[in-house]
């Protein structure tokens, strides 16, 4: 809890709460290391590798996300395909004809 005190202070500031975060995550540390009787670089592992996860766990999470949005609006921005009509198929024969070439 002590090491939340400089978030605390900080947080509620624009662009100063970034320095309230790292200083409550080395104190988070510090505090970590002293009290479970580990090495500093132990207690930044234990604290740091959870994070990373959670970061890479939201950015795959955003990329599926972002791939189901993409899809489900692709289907809905293309339509359904237009159905060709009977002028569209019969016209290439009309020109045939027209040029004197007989339909086999």
């Amino acid at each position: 809890m002590y090491a939340s005190t400089p978030f605390f202070l900080l947080g509620w500031i624009p662009y100063i709460a970034a320095i309230g975060v790292i200083w409550y995550l080395v104190l988070l540390i510090l505090g970590l290391a002293e009290m479970q009787d580990m090495s500093v670089g132990e207690a930044a592992m234990a604290v740091v590798v959870p994070l990373l996860l959670l970061l890479i766990g939201a950015i795959i999470w955003g990329g599926v996300i972002y791939t189901l949005t993409m899809g489900i609006l692709g289907i809905f921005t293309k339509g359904i395909p237009k159905k060709e009509s009977n002028q569209d198929m019969i016209s290439p024969h009309i020109e045939k004809i027209q040029a004197g070439i007989t339909l086999s």
